[in-house]
């Protein structure tokens, strides 16, 4: 994904790996401190880190993760996400 122009010219690039009714898994990949402005899903969601730090806000609460973190929360519930420095 990092080698696709979305990357190269942008901020972060996502794919959609399953999409299926009451579920979508998608792979996204941030530039450090880049950030998805906060949105709510229709369903409860679950981010896993992977690479790196993120800053994970959700209902008013900060959360710092690091790679081998699960974070999951309610559905439509105002999430934001903030890529921070590598671990």
């Amino acid at each position: 994904m990092r080698e696709e122009k979305a990357w190269q010219e942008g901020r972060r690039n996502a794919i959609t790996l399953r999409k299926v009714e009451g579920l979508n898994v998608v792979l996204l990949v941030m530039k450090e401190g880049e950030r998805l402005d906060d949105h709510s899903a229709p369903g409860p969601i679950t981010l896993s880190v992977h690479k790196g730090r993120i800053r994970f806000s959700a209902a008013d609460e900060n959360v710092e993760a690091e790679a081998g973190t699960v974070l999951s929360c309610d559905a439509r519930v105002a999430t934001g996400t903030e890529r921070r420095e590598l671990g």
